[in-house]
């Protein structure tokens, strides 16, 4: 049987300060619209970020598309 929740992947920088009012607020988000998700958060060092290709803390992917952010010069 296939998942058809939402794949939402949080990644933060170390010193990112949004990180726990980023969390909370994609859980409320999705809690008051009822829109089922498997939420995964990571926090990853700028190196890692590069590696991977995020351009900027935190990044959200939904669904394997980059939402946020919409385009930053650097993962920090």
């Amino acid at each position: 049987m296939e998942d058809k929740r939402l794949r939402i992947e949080v990644y933060i920088s170390p010193k990112c300060p949004t990180k726990e009012a980023v969390e909370k607020n994609i859980k409320e988000a999705l809690e008051l619209e009822g829109i089922p998700a498997h939420l995964t958060g990571e926090v990853i060092s700028p190196d890692e970020a590069k590696k991977r290709g995020l351009k900027g803390s935190p990044t959200i992917i939904i669904n394997g598309e980059v939402f946020q952010p919409i385009e930053r010069s650097s993962f920090s």
